[in-house]
């Protein structure tokens, strides 16, 4: 994700995190655990205790998805923050560079971070503008023009 995003591909980066993040927080809600190998066809765990299991999974577990296993997928938490919502630190600054699906047009969306001992708000405006609402600190509301509109 953080290599398309590099390459200028951040569309294709936020619309691949997105379907990350989407696939391990419905298997959550649906089976009630995480896993570390997702079906690419289905974003779920099924089909990969079949013949067209994934291949990296049969590798490593020679039955399919590990269940109540967090490897990578405990990083879709990071993924969330980082890539979809923006949040980051850079030369000690923090900055706010969302990436919202189309989809998530005039609902608020919060985050809390202790860590960062910050509570923000953002809502997609329109396709091209996010209002941000930070409390903390660097508390400040404005809008943020450099959002990455893409539909899912």
């Amino acid at each position: 994700i953080m290599g398309l995003e590099k390459c200028g591909k951040r569309e294709l980066a936020a619309s691949a995190a997105h379907r990350v993040v989407a696939a391990v927080y419905n298997t959550w809600n649906k089976h009630g655990h995480f896993y570390e190998y997702y079906n690419p066809k289905t974003a779920g765990i099924k089909g990969l205790n079949d013949d067209e299991r994934s291949f990296i999974a049969a590798m490593f577990t020679g039955s399919g998805p590990t269940k109540d296993y967090v490897g990578t997928t405990g990083l879709v938490n990071n993924i969330l923050v980082e890539q979809i919502l923006g949040v980051r630190w850079k030369n000690s600054d923090l900055e706010i560079s969302p990436a919202l699906p189309l989809s998530w047009r005039d609902r608020a969306v919060k985050y809390k971070s202790p860590f960062l001992n910050i509570d923000l708000s953002l809502k997609l405006e329109a396709p091209d503008r996010v209002r941000v609402k930070v409390a903390g600190p660097k508390a400040q509301d404005k809008v943020v023009a450099n959002v990455v509109p893409w539909s899912p």
